[in-house]
């Protein structure tokens, strides 16, 4: 089995691309082959377009953590995690 894949990023739109092609390959020679291309395949937020989403949908306690720790993000962290609170809804 053998994976070639290509990204491809739009800045403006904070967009991303992909293509990936799959073959099967049996002594030497390709005998399969599968292209899947998305467009696009997901998109990315600013940290600060993050929280603000989180809030925008009224969580509270927003924080932005480094990675997949506890630690704080830093503003240069581009691989970060957002958690917020969501206050309960009475059921009145």
């Amino acid at each position: 089995m053998r994976r070639w894949a290509i990204e491809r990023y739009t800045p403006d739109s904070q967009l991303w691309h992909t293509e990936d092609r799959y073959e099967v390959v049996r002594d030497g020679e390709v005998v399969a082959t599968e292209v899947h291309r998305q467009s696009p395949a997901g998109r990315w937020y600013s940290q600060a377009q993050a929280a603000q989403l989180y809030r925008d949908e009224g969580f509270m306690d927003v924080r932005l953590l480094r990675g997949f720790t506890h630690t704080p993000a830093s503003v240069d962290d581009t691989l970060y995690c957002v958690l917020g609170v969501k206050p309960l809804i009475s059921a009145e």
